[in-house]
């Protein structure tokens, strides 16, 4: 008799243990299929809208015009081509919102088509950029713009502007392109 309960007692604990092991993993399943699912959502929306930063050679090979200029304005557009006025407004999909940026030309480094004194350069819709942060640090300083077609629009998403110290590298590569082109 004194085997039989000892035997039902160890069943009845080995049944408790399995059980609260079934528990935990149910829960380990599902903390990794939210972990899963936090992944997959954070790389889907990181690479919507990521961009590799083109070189030099690649940014003076796609453009038709490179120019130095100087951003004159910087404005938040809806689709409808509202100017609007929103504090810490950002573009992207969805967002609504559209970034137009205003450059006084100063010098025209190449160009296919004829000069121009300024221009309106449409960002890409679907880049992440923030209206304030780019308001703020580009507007009155002068870059050097690559952009392409007649309409003069950005030769690249995002990253169509580098810093003036770089104007004279562009300058010799866009000589080496043009004389490449000639051969």
């Amino acid at each position: 008799m004194l085997v039989e309960f000892s035997t039902l007692g160890l069943v009845a604990e080995l049944n408790f243990r399995f059980e609260r092991l079934t528990v935990i993993r149910l829960k380990i399943q599902i903390i990794m299929k939210y972990l899963l699912l936090f992944f997959l959502f954070l790389s889907s929306s990181v690479s919507a809208t990521s961009y590799d930063v083109p070189s030099l050679n690649k940014l003076v090979s796609i453009s038709d015009t490179i120019i130095e200029g100087k951003v004159v304005d910087v404005i938040l557009m809806d689709y409808e081509n509202n100017i609007l006025d929103v504090k810490n407004a950002r573009t992207g999909l969805g967002s609504g919102y559209m970034i137009s940026i205003t450059i006084s030309i100063e010098e025209t480094i190449t160009s296919i088509y004829p000069p121009k004194k300024q221009v309106s350069v449409l960002l890409d819709p679907n880049s992440i950029i923030g209206y304030d942060s780019l308001k703020s640090s580009k507007l009155n300083k002068s870059f050097i713009f690559f952009l392409k077609g007649q309409n003069m629009s950005s030769a690249y998403p995002i990253f169509f502007w580098q810093e003036l110290k770089e104007k004279e590298a562009i300058k010799e590569i866009a000589i080496k392109t043009k004389n490449e082109q000639h051969l």
